[in-house]
């Protein structure tokens, strides 16, 4: 397994494969957020990735920077969805599976390597997941962190789905900049 990554507009091979498993995804209505994956969605995105199996995508996603987060703090693993062929093979395992684990490890990897970066952090908006995604990464010496706060993740304070919880990596003295309130 590897994951590919690129700056939206700068691969033709790879931008087109990702519209054409965005569109899928965008159209399959079984997939209960499918709306989130709307062409507009990833108008801001920084960069894109595709993780492959041999040779074949099996998992999705991006990565974003905006400006209501603190200051080099990037969303890894925004928008992320398995293939559907993958999704189904994959229904029965607990825990993240090999594919998202790929990715997660590579986003974290790949802006080590290349971004100058401050903090990294995945977000929901549903509490408790954190303490399970940060035990089952440690295992890929992934130390995530978290805390019972939820973060101004888009730009609309007045809109509920901005606030989410976060597991992060990073500078964690940051933190007190985003604009978070505990729930």
């Amino acid at each position: 397994m590897y994951t590919k990554f690129w700056i939206p507009g700068t691969d033709s091979e790879l931008d087109d494969l990702f519209e054409i498993l965005r569109q899928k995804h965008y159209n399959d209505e079984s997939h209960r957020l499918h709306n989130n994956y709307s062409r507009e969605a990833f108008v801001e995105v920084s960069f894109l990735s595709i993780t492959f199996e041999n040779r074949e995508p099996i998992m999705v996603s991006s990565i974003l920077h905006r400006d209501c987060w603190p200051d080099r703090a990037y969303r890894i693993c925004n928008r992320t969805w398995k293939v559907k062929e993958h999704r189904l093979e994959q229904a029965s395992v607990l825990g993240p599976s090999p594919a998202f684990a790929e990715m997660v490890t590579s986003h974290v990897d790949y802006m080590r390597q290349n971004i100058d970066h401050s903090l990294l952090f995945i977000s929901r908006q549903t509490n408790n997941w954190q303490r399970f995604g940060a035990r089952s990464f440690e295992k890929y010496n992934l130390d995530f962190k978290y805390d019972e706060y939820k973060y101004l993740t888009c730009n609309n304070e007045n809109d509920d789905d901005c606030w989410q919880y976060i597991m992060y990596v990073g500078n964690d003295s940051i933190l007190p900049e985003w604009k978070r309130k505990l729930t």
